[in-house]
């Protein structure tokens, strides 16, 4: 690690520069930048293979990658010293594949397109075999609009796309006996996810979620939401979904204008003294609470008897909003965060959005992994029955004493 060097195609990760590596293989290194859910722009990198007669300055190393052919790769110089690989051009396109991913039930990829003749482009469809898909989701890429000037293109140039589509795999198995080997060719298409049987589960937790809705409309209920600042884009505030509530209150870490009341969760009571409520929700917040039990008993201090509570978070989902990326729960975990002990009575509790989990590298023994049955999400909706015993349930540690004075949950982006 040191100063900035002066290859062109240097390379910042985490606002550190990485000189070259003495391995075998040495890669030159791309950054890009995309919007993540959670607002913020995320960085990822791309690669590709170089020499060190090539690149003699700054190489770097990376394991498990997929190398692309040289043809599939152009180097263009952009902005600040950083490259970008471009897939293909032609005299109309220019387009770049960031990411790729795919199984046997279809493809994703992440990229951008650029059109060389006058006039943004109005429409781009995606093909794989039969599957066509117009591309509706766009983003911004202002990397990509500074290096090329000379088009009037969109800023929004980014996409991310999915093609469901049906893999094909051909095999070839040789067998030997006694010194005759036999050859026998497969041709099998790609396996689709199992039935969960054993699990009661939605794609979403609208169904839960809609439960707990209809519960405040239909009853004038007082309604609080842990967790009400807009954070990802495209979303919105779910004020309006309770035009029946009697009140609805947002409280959240920072302030925005869906945010009534700022504060920590772990001392949620103290921000509304001799206030009940009659409903409390939280959506994608409890996998960001250092001490979900506290957070839970506080919910009790602030539910009248009677009051319903709904909370949705992750089972499996990759790491963010880092440092502040706590826990990972189960529909068995949530059941004891709002049990009988707590004062609560489960309603309805389910794990949601059935995935697959894949290994990057494989270990041994581990090579059905994706076979088994796994969720991206968990919900709970709970009623509150009884006040909880404050004499066999205390814990009196604060934020501050188990985590750090710099450690915070990542702010707003001004």
């Amino acid at each position: 690690m040191g100063a900035r060097p002066p290859s062109p195609l240097a390379i910042e990760l985490n606002n550190r520069y990485y000189p070259k590596n003495q391995h075998t293989k040495t890669i030159a290194l791309i950054r890009s930048t995309f919007p993540g859910r959670s607002g913020k722009l995320e960085r990822s990198i791309a690669a590709y293979p170089c020499t060190e007669e090539s690149n003699p300055n700054r190489c770097m190393r990376v394991e498990n990658y997929n190398w692309p052919t040289k043809n599939q790769l152009k180097v263009n110089q952009i902005a600040k010293g950083y490259s970008m690989a471009v897939v293909d051009q032609d005299e109309n396109l220019i387009l770049a594949i960031d990411h790729s991913w795919s199984d046997d039930c279809g493809l994703g990829i992440q990229g951008w397109i650029v059109g060389k003749k006058e006039g943004v482009l109005d429409e781009v469809v995606v093909g794989a075999g039969d599957t066509l898909v117009p591309i509706s989701a766009w983003y911004p890429r202002p990397d990509v609009a500074a290096a090329y000037p000379q088009y009037n293109s969109n800023p929004n140039c980014g996409f991310i796309v999915y093609l469901p589509r049906t893999a094909k795999h051909q095999l070839t198995f040789q067998a030997k006996a006694q010194g005759v080997t036999y050859s026998k060719n497969v041709t099998f298409a790609g396996s689709q996810p199992s039935v969960y049987d054993f699990a009661a589960f939605t794609n979403d937790d609208d169904g839960i979620f809609l439960d707990f809705i209809n519960l405040v409309n239909n009853n004038n209920l007082r309604v609080l939401e842990i967790g009400s600042r807009i954070v990802s884009p495209g979303t919105s505030s779910k004020r309006s979904l309770f035009s029946g509530a009697a009140s609805y209150t947002g409280f959240d870490y920072y302030a925005d204008a869906n945010t009534d009341v700022v504060g920590d969760a772990h001392k949620l009571s103290q921000y509304f003294s001799g206030q009940k409520f009659d409903a409390i929700f939280s959506t994608s917040v409890f996998e960001h609470l250092a001490m979900p039990w506290v957070v839970a008993m506080e919910i009790n201090k602030l539910l009248a008897v009677g009051g319903i509570t709904f909370h949705s978070t992750h089972f499996a989902w990759p790491l963010h909003e880092r440092p502040w990326d706590f826990w990972r729960f189960s529909d068995e975990g949530l059941k004891v965060l709002f049990s009988q002990a707590l004062g609560f009575e489960v309603i309805r509790s389910e794990l949601y959005v059935p995935l697959r989990m894949h290994l990057d590298t494989m270990i041994q023994g581990q090579e059905t992994l994706t076979t088994q049955p796994a969720f991206g999400g968990v919900a709970i909706l709970a009623k509150k029955v009884a006040e909880i015993n404050s004499d066999k349930f205390r814990w009196d540690v604060t934020l501050t004493d188990i985590l750090t004075s710099e450690s915070h949950y990542p702010k707003p982006k001004a």
